[in-house]
């Protein structure tokens, strides 16, 4: 009977030393020339998965080591332009997680789509879906309220595009 709860905690053991080794060390990342910017977008893109697939939680360093890096690499790129305006601006949640979130969503649509990466109302819209996703799905520990809760409401009837300045 102790076998297999030794045998589960050993494989969860490993899976999370294997998951953490794919994870960059952002201190490592040189972020000082223009070049620098285009050879981090790999990583930039992983930051943003990372921030848009794990929970919001305080005691988590490395999600802070990761929103930093992932702030700096946007503010410095020369290749793509962020703005934090919009419905963004409204949420009354208006928290540095909610905005990391929000900025990642920007940087992933950017990174994936860059045809569209210019485009300020298609990147926009889609970083407000996917914060909606992300704050919809409750593991991730977000009250959906105020304005996100009628941003996720716009959403469903089918008019977020509308609701957001599009």
């Amino acid at each position: 009977m102790l076998r297999p709860v030794i045998l589960s905690v050993l494989l969860l053991t490993a899976s999370a030393a294997l998951y953490a080794q794919d994870l960059p060390d952002y201190g490592s990342i040189r972020l000082e020339k223009q070049a620098d910017y285009s050879l981090a977008e790999n990583t930039a893109l992983q930051a943003s998965n990372y921030l848009l697939t794990t929970p919001i939680a305080k005691d988590n360093l490395y999600r802070l080591k990761t929103m930093q890096f992932l702030i700096k690499w946007m503010e410095g790129t020369p290749d793509y332009t962020f703005s934090l305006d919009g419905p963004i601006t409204r949420i009354s949640e208006n928290s540095a997680d909610i905005i990391a979130v929000y900025m990642a969503a920007m940087v992933k649509f950017c990174l994936e789509n860059k045809p569209q990466s210019k485009d300020m109302k298609a990147i926009r819209l889609n970083a407000v879906k996917s914060l909606i996703a992300y704050c919809s799905d409750a593991s991730n520990g977000v009250k959906v309220k105020g304005e996100l809760k009628r941003l996720k409401e716009a959403d469903e009837r089918g008019v977020l595009q509308k609701y957001v300045g599009n």
